[in-house]
């Protein structure tokens, strides 16, 4: 015996035999907030007859930044009938709008009404705790058994709904949604708090499947704890030129919970909530979308928007530039970082950030090797406790190595790097969106160094302080492969 099925999923097995697909209203939402209707759309007929969800004694109807969602992204639409080939977006939110709650009644109602999502899975991804996950699956079946419509139960995290499966992943077991032959949709929901060291494997794993499956893939969060991680790289990401974003992005804060519904006079939040909210000193992160103000008190973020603000250009194989690589290498957990910084027009600028995790001695000797090489860089700051790597990159590579001591010049190299961010000495190209996070979020610890955490190791950031110093200390000969 494999198991017994509950009362409750025996009773919808046996009310789902009288049909085959159960007939739903192909509308989602039917613009009309006060229909008392029950299949004028599938809003109405999930929450018939109360017209909607309940908070706070109010029954609520699908509010405008909801419809506005569902419009732009044409939500409503047969994904064969689409004409917006874009079918990737962010929502960033206050918190208690609804909108998980939305996405996944939009995603029951696809699996009735789409051919598209039938046979495929609706992956959703929430954070470590697996409470989370389980939550989601509940609210989902919850909705099913009101309204009676069968479904298959495949236990805590995963149920089939019309030929659809919708199945939950905490972020920590990513791993285990590689590899899928069929995705409809990839949902991260709370996507500033996966709680990885690097969380853009998440968003590595959900972009796969665009070009696999021609998937949705939808993250919907509050603003993050730091200004840190894919989704808030997402927001920074240009809407034009060559590295624009593949995202629409919608932002919907206290004003828009506070926006009335035209037909029936309520909001999502009230004036007296809010007020009672803002005692919170959490508010302006979970309300108005502020990302995790002055969490960094070393490099100042007006100054650090102002350098990372505009675009240049350079030519890799350019030896007229004053050119030095900085390096960082990785011990333990970190990752092995290298800055290269060039003088452009009076200002020290970035040309390349790029850290290596888990990369092998001989790998990373290679790595410096060729971008030295290819950058025509003069020298080569490196961390002094690098003892090995300094005496190959000397002795076997014949470079121009100059080793500097974190415990001897760590305090002025980050009292220089911060002056050159402050009085804006230093140009930080937008695309190197890593390197301005760790310098955006690092603190002092209680000796007047870097305070590096697992969500932070600054592994780049100490890499653009060695790069950085190189202009202070004076200039250098030619490195490089003799």
């Amino acid at each position: 015996m494999k198991g017994i099925a509950s009362k409750e999923t025996r009773q919808l097995i046996s009310n789902a035999t009288s049909r085959d697909t159960p007939v739903v209203p192909d509308c989602f939402w039917c613009k009309n907030s006060l229909s008392e209707d029950e299949d004028c759309c599938w809003w109405h007929y999930v929450f018939y007859p109360n017209g909607g969800p309940e908070r706070d004694g109010i029954f609520h109807p699908c509010y405008k930044y909801e419809t506005d969602i569902l419009d732009k992204m044409e939500m409503e639409k047969l994904d064969s009938e689409r004409t917006n080939p874009c079918k990737s977006f962010c929502v960033y939110k206050a918190t208690g709008l609804g909108l998980t709650e939305f996405v996944l009644l939009w995603i029951l109602w696809k699996c009735y009404t789409d051919p598209y999502f039938q046979d495929k899975e609706a992956m959703v991804i929430t954070g470590p705790n697996v409470d989370l996950a389980q939550d989601l699956i509940r609210r989902a079946k919850a909705f099913l058994i009101k309204k009676a419509l069968g479904y298959v139960d495949h236990g805590a995290y995963e149920l089939e709904v019309n030929g659809g499966r919708i199945k939950c992943y905490p972020s920590n077991n990513i791993h285990s949604a590689r590899g899928k032959p069929k995705v409809s949709v990839f949902f991260g929901d709370e996507a500033a708090f996966f709680k990885l060291r690097d969380d853009s494997i998440v968003r590595t794993v959900g972009e796969r499947y665009i070009g696999k499956s021609d998937s949705w893939v939808i993250w919907v969060s509050t603003a993050g704890e730091e200004p840190s991680g894919f989704f808030y790289d997402i927001m920074q990401e240009p809407s034009t030129g060559a590295e624009k974003t593949i995202y629409e992005r919608f932002h919907f804060y206290t004003e828009s919970g506070l926006k009335k519904d035209p037909q029936t006079g309520s909001s999502i939040f009230s004036k007296e909530f809010i007020d009672k909210a803002k005692e919170a000193r959490s508010f302006e992160r979970e309300y108005m979308g502020v990302w995790g103000k002055n969490v960094g008190d070393i490099f100042s973020p007006e100054g650090l928007d102002e350098c990372c603000s505009q675009e240049y250009e350079w030519k890799d194989g350019d030896d007229s530039n004053d050119r030095v690589i900085g390096i960082d290498p990785g011990f333990g957990s970190s990752e092995f970082g290298i800055c290269i910084t060039q003088k452009r027009k009076g200002k020290i600028s970035v040309i390349f950030a790029e850290s290596f995790e888990r990369a092998s001695y001989i790998d990373i000797i290679r790595q410096i090797e060729l971008l030295s090489a290819r950058f025509k860089t003069k020298r080569l700051f490196v961390d002094g406790s690098w003892a090995e790597g300094i005496r190959d990159l000397r002795d076997k590579y014949h470079m121009n190595v100059q080793p500097v001591n974190f415990s001897q010049y760590g305090e002025k190299m980050l009292n220089f790097a911060a002056n050159a961010v402050d009085f804006q000495k230093v140009e930080i190209h937008p695309k190197f969106r890593k390197l301005k996070s760790q310098l955006m979020t690092i603190k002092y610890n209680k000796k007047g160094g870097t305070n590096k955490t697992t969500q932070n190791t600054f592994d780049l950031g100490d890499a653009f302080l060695l790069a950085l110093y190189y202009y202070k200390m004076g200039i250098g000969t030619v490195a490089g492969v003799s």
